[in-house]
C-alpha cells in the first residue's frame, strides 16, 4: 500500500496513520496477516524440553496436549538472550533484545511495535497490549511486553472485562456524544500536561527522568484519544460473546483473554497483539500453595518440581486450546484464522533460572511461509533476536536488523 500525506494526521506529539475506513479487510476479500507474542515468567522445567530433533522428535509429557497440533508448530532450541542479565530481569527485554541494565542503559523498542509500523495503519488499534496486574509473576519491570521507541514501557489492559469494553463497548453511544466525551478527555489531559510541564522545569535530573517516563504514558493517552476520534464514526463490531465477569481465576482469565485476542483479530480491530500472562493467579486456580518464585527453584524439593510441572502442563493445555480455536475460526476470505497469523510462545528463562536456550515455539501458518512440524536445533548461543527478525521478515517488513540479531533462522522458512 502506498501512503501519501492524506493518510496521516499530525498531533502535537506524533504522526498518526489515518484508518482506511473505506477499505476494511472484510471488503477486500483477502485476509490480513496478524502476529501475536505470548510471554510468561520463570520458564519451564527441563521435563518440558524435547531431547530429539528434526521432524521425528518426540513430545515430552509436559507437551502432550500439543500432540494434535504437532505438524503445525516449530520448537526452536539454543536461542539466547545475552542481554537478559539476571534471572529476575523478567520480561523487560524479552521482545527488545536491549541491554537495559546498568546506571545509564535504557530499553529499546520491542519487536511487536516494529511490526505495528507496517501492520497497524488500517485497524482501530495499531497494537493491543494485554497484560496482568499481579506482582511476583517473574515479569520484572514494565507494564506489558511492549516498549516504545524511546524505551519506555507501554501500558496494557489487565482484566478481561476491561479488554471486552475496550474492543466492543459503547455500541449505543451516538457519534456526537462520543466525540464530545473524547474532546473533554483531551481537555482534561491538556490541562494536566500543562501543570506537569511547569513542574518539570524545576525538577532535578533524576526527577526529570522519572517525569519523562510519566509523560510518555500521557502521550500514549493523547495518541489513543486522537485515534479514537478518527474511528468515532465507524461503529465497533458486534460479537456473540458475553462481557466477562470482573473476578476470574487464573485459568478463566487466560481463557477469556485468549478468546478476546482471537476476536480482536477476527474482527480486524488489531493485527499486532502481545500478552504478558499471569502466573500467580494461575497457581492459585490450580490450588498450588507455593509461590511462583519458589517453584521456579524446583531443584530444591520434589514437591516444588511437581507443582512446577502442574503449572507448565496447564499453560500448555491452555495454549493448545487457543490453537484449536484459531483453526476453528473462519477468516474474512473463508480460510482459517490460523492460516493468516504468526504466534510466538515462550519465556525469557529456561529451566532453573538459566538464561540460555530459552523456550521458544512458533505456530500459525503465515500464508504457508513457514515450515512446521519440527524441533529445530540452532547453533549454541544463537541470538533470540534472530527469531524476532525472522518473524518480522515473514510479515513482509523491510527490517534488516533487530536488537542483537545476526541473521534470520532460515530453517524456519518453507
Amino acid at each position: 500500500m502506498i501512503l501519501n500525506r492524506r493518510h496521516f494526521l499530525a498531533s502535537s506529539t506524533s504522526l498518526l496513520a489515518l484508518p482506511q475506513l473505506q477499505v476494511a479487510a472484510s471488503e477486500t476479500g483477502k485476509a490480513p496477516q496478524r502476529v501475536v507474542f505470548l510471554g510468561f515468567g520463570f520458564g519451564f522445567t527441563e521435563d518440558f524440553y524435547a531431547t530429539t530433533f528434526g521432524s521425528d522428535y518426540e513430545l515430552t509429557p509436559s507437551m502432550e496436549s500439543l500432540q494434535k497440533h504437532k505438524q503445525d508448530f516449530t520448537v526452536i532450541s539454543n536461542l539466547w538472550h545475552k542481554n537478559a542479565r539476571g534471572a529476575h530481569g523478567g520480561t523487560v527485554v524479552y521482545l527488545t533484545g536491549a541491554d537495559a541494565h546498568g546506571p545509564t542503559a535504557r530499553n529499546t523498542v520491542s519487536c511487536d511495535q516494529v511490526a505495528a509500523r507496517y501492520m497497524g495503519n488500517e485497524t482501530r488499534f495499531a497494537s493491543i497490549q494485554v497484560t496482568t496486574r499481579e506482582k511476583g509473576g517473574g515479569h520484572g519491570g514494565g507494564s506489558s511486553l511492549s516498549w516504545h521507541e524511546n524505551g519506555t514501557s507501554m501500558s496494557g489492559v489487565a482484566e478481561p472485562f476491561r479488554m471486552y469494553n475496550m474492543l466492543f463497548g459503547g455500541q449505543g453511544t451516538p457519534y456526537e456524544q462520543r466525540l464530545a466525551e473524547l474532546q473533554n478527555e483531551k481537555s482534561v489531559l491538556d490541562a494536566y500536561v500543562g501543570n506537569m510541564s511547569s513542574l518539570n522545569r524545576n525538577a532535578s535530573k533524576l526527577d526529570r527522568e522519572r517525569l519523562d517516563h510519566y509523560f510518555q504514558s500521557l502521550r500514549e493517552v493523547e495518541q489513543r484519544i486522537a485515534r479514537e476520534k478518527l474511528w468515532a464514526r465507524k461503529p465497533k463490531p458486534r460479537v456473540d460473546y458475553k462481557l466477562p465477569a470482573a473476578e476470574l481465576d487464573g485459568v478463566q482469565e487466560i481463557t477469556a483473554m485468549y478468546d478476546l485476542i482471537l476476536l480482536a483479530m477476527q474482527t480486524d480491530l488489531s493485527r499486532v497483539i502481545t500478552y504478558r500472562q499471569p502466573i500467580v493467579s494461575l497457581l492459585q486456580a490450580l490450588d498450588i500453595k507455593y509461590s511462583a518464585h519458589a517453584i521456579s527453584h524446583y531443584q530444591k524439593g520434589e514437591d516444588l518440581k511437581k507443582a512446577m510441572i502442574v503449572r507448565e502442563r496447564k499453560q500448555t493445555e491452555l495454549f493448545a486450546s487457543f490453537i484449536d480455536r484459531l483453526k476453528a475460526t473462519k477468516d474474512v476470505d473463508g480460510s482459517r484464522l490460523f492460516d493468516n497469523c504468526l504466534v510466538s510462545y515462550g519465556s525469557n528463562l529456561r529451566a532453573g533460572h538459566m538464561l540460555k536456550n530459552v523456550p521458544a515455539l512458533v505456530t500459525g501458518n503465515a500464508s504457508g511461509k513457514l515450515r512446521h512440524g519440527r524441533h529445530v536445533k540452532m547453533p549454541q548461543e544463537t541470538p533470540l533476536c534472530n527469531l524476532w527478525l525472522t518473524l518480522l521478515q515473514t510479515l513482509n517488513s523491510s527490517v534488516k536488523q533487530f536488537g542483537d540479531s545476526n541473521g534470520v533462522l532460515r530453517d524456519l522458512f518453507a
